[in-house]
């Protein structure tokens, strides 16, 4: 399971981590520049736009399931603690 296996979830919150940046990037880019004008000519301020809503949306959700993930493993570590 993935919440059991440390470095499986480390690995998928690094490369979370890294599209997010990824698609912030690529909308900046694309919005402000004249990086890819040939694809795509049209609405690219719109299309950049979308992209790095998108990307702020991804990290507001990872963020979110770290927070969750911490808070479930300390009342694990409460629950267990309160047994002893």
């Amino acid at each position: 399971m993935i919440s059991e296996n440390t470095a499986l979830r480390k690995t998928l919150f690094y490369f979370s981590l890294i599209m997010v940046f990824v698609y912030i990037a690529l909308g900046i880019a694309i919005a402000f520049s004249t990086f890819l004008f040939d694809l795509v000519p049209n609405n690219r301020m719109v299309i950049g736009g979308i992209l790095v809503i998108y990307g702020a949306f991804r990290l507001y959700v990872l963020n979110r399931q770290r927070k969750s993930y911490k808070f479930f493993q300390e009342q694990k570590s409460n629950n267990e603690n309160l047994s002893n």
